[in-house]
């Protein structure tokens, strides 16, 4: 099991670079309803489209304002990609130039920072894509998972020791 490790790595990375140089489209628009009695398979979407074009999400609105404004969310949660990409990119090729430990621990902690934050606005664009498209389901998963990264202390596990209960209690303002 071992010995394909690292041939499956090797797969997977010729695969992902080879998706990133094509332009393979990893999002597909969905109006929400399928053809009657036929149902179109992903696969089939994805291969329909044109590559290098940008493909939406699904879109079940069928108001155009409301499409428009939905599309322009898919476009920014796009952009953000690759602007958090590129911002990390730039931060692996001075982490790796740099030899100062010090330093070295400040770059990692900008990298995670803007992981983080990419992160926290890719949900929040995701929420208001899902309250455009009124899918309830998807917002109350969306507002879940954000409630989750900015206030994790919410969810951290009981505790008996008093002196952490108290410390807990300082930082939610509950004391």
């Amino acid at each position: 099991m071992l010995r394909s490790a690292p041939v499956t790595f090797a797969a997977f990375l010729i695969l992902a670079v080879a998706s990133v140089a094509t332009g393979a489209p990893t999002r597909t628009e969905s109006t929400g309803t399928p053809a009657p009695g036929k149902a179109e398979p992903a696969l089939e979407k994805a291969a329909a489209a044109t590559p290098g074009e940008f493909q939406f999400g699904p879109i079940a609105s069928r108001d155009p304002e409301v499409r428009a404004q939905i599309k322009r969310l898919y476009l920014d949660q796009a952009d953000l990609e690759t602007a958090t990409q590129t911002r990390l990119d730039a931060l692996v090729v001075s982490l790796a130039a740099e030899t100062d430990s010090d330093l070295r621990l400040q770059i990692q902690k900008e990298m995670m920072a803007a992981k983080k934050d990419h992160q926290i606005k890719t949900m929040e664009l995701g929420l208001q894509i899902a309250r455009l498209n009124q899918n309830d389901e998807r917002v109350a998963e969306f507002e879940k998972a954000l409630d989750l990264l900015l206030h994790p202390e919410k969810n951290l596990p009981a505790t008996l020791d008093p002196s952490i209960a108290k410390e807990r209690a300082a930082r939610l303002g509950h004391e």
